[in-house]
C-alpha cells in the first residue's frame, strides 16, 4: 500500500501541504512513469503524480517522491547517464542545474539522490513544459549530522532550482504530517515505523 494512499479521496489536502494552491480536482497515479521521448522506452518514475482532471492554460501538475531511509544507506549516489548529460533541450535554461550535470557535482551529494531528482524534472519537463508541474520531494530526516546534512544538500538543490524556475518543493515527513493532520491509523503507522 503506497504510504500516501489515505489522501486519494482528498489530494487537495496533500497539494495544499506542499504550500500551493490546489485544482477542484486531479487524477492519481501512483509510481508514475514518466518518458523522455515518445522513442525512448527509458522512464524516469515518480511515486505519485496528481494531474489536473480539467486542464487549462494554467493548470499545474504535482509530482510527489517520497523517501525514507534509503538516502542514508551509505551507497555513494549513482552520476548521471551521458544521454542525460547531452539532451541539452530538456535542461535548456536551466544554467544552475545545468552547471551540476555538466561539472558531475551528484557526485558531490552524500544523500540527496541528483541524479534521479534531475531525470524526473527532465521528464516532467517533457511531459508538462517548463512551467506546468512542481516536484514535491517528501523526506525523511534522521536524527543528528546525518539529517542536517541531507537537509542543507535538499536546501542547496532547492535555491538553485529555484533560480533556475523549476519549482522543487522539499518538505520533511516530520513538517508533512502535522499539515496533512488525518486518519489516526496513518499517522500512527508513520509513529510506529519512522517515529514521526
Amino acid at each position: 500500500v503506497n504510504v500516501l494512499a489515505p489522501f486519494l479521496d482528498k489530494p487537495g489536502v496533500l497539494v495544499g501541504a506542499l504550500g500551493l494552491e490546489a485544482e477542484p480536482d486531479y487524477v492519481w497515479e501512483f509510481d508514475a512513469r514518466l518518458r523522455f521521448s515518445p522513442k525512448r522506452t527509458e522512464t524516469a518514475p515518480v511515486d505519485l503524480l496528481l494531474k489536473p482532471r480539467h486542464e487549462t492554460p494554467g493548470s499545474i501538475s504535482v509530482a510527489i517522491e517520497a523517501k525514507f531511509a534509503e538516502a542514508y544507506d551509505g551507497r555513494p549516489r549513482r552520476p548521471l547517464g551521458y544521454y542525460y548529460r547531452t539532451r541539452k533541450d530538456l535542461i535548456a535554461g536551466w544554467t544552475h542545474v545545468a552547471r551540476l550535470v555538466r561539472d558531475g557535482e551528484e557526485q558531490r551529494f552524500r544523500y540527496f539522490d541528483l541524479s534521479q531528482t534531475v531525470r524526473q524534472l527532465m521528464a516532467l519537463r517533457q511531459t508538462f513544459g517548463r512551467t506546468r508541474f512542481v516536484l514535491g520531494y517528501f523526506w525523511y530526516r534522521a536524527p543528528g549530522r546525518d539529517g542536517e546534512q541531507f537537509a542543507a544538500e535538499l536546501d542547496e538543490f532547492r535555491l538553485l532550482a529555484r533560480q533556475d524556475g523549476i519549482a522543487f518543493v522539499p518538505c520533511s515527513w516530520g513538517e508533512l504530517t502535522p499539515r496533512l493532520g488525518g486518519e489516526a491509523e496513518w499517522r500512527g503507522y508513520l509513529k510506529e515505523r519512522y517515529g514521526l
